[in-house]
Formats: structure tokens, C-alpha cells, sequence
């Protein structure tokens, strides 16, 4: 049985104009559909 787990989103601040969001966990190869 598979129990999924409910992503959470955070966001890193790369410099003063530009920031990075990562999802995680996701299930096997859905970061490539993205």
C-alpha cells in the first residue's frame, strides 16, 4: 500500500531578486513533469 505524504513548499532566497522554491517529497519521477 503506498501512503502519500503531503508535499510542503519552502522557499530559499538566492540573492535580493531572485528566490528558489523547493517541493518535496515528491513521488519518483514527478519532478521531471514539472
Amino acid at each position: 500500500m503506498l501512503i502519500a505524504q503531503r508535499p510542503t513548499l519552502s522557499e530559499e532566497s538566492v540573492d535580493e531578486f531572485r528566490s528558489r522554491f523547493v517541493i518535496e517529497p515528491l513521488e519518483p519521477g514527478f519532478g521531471y513533469t514539472l
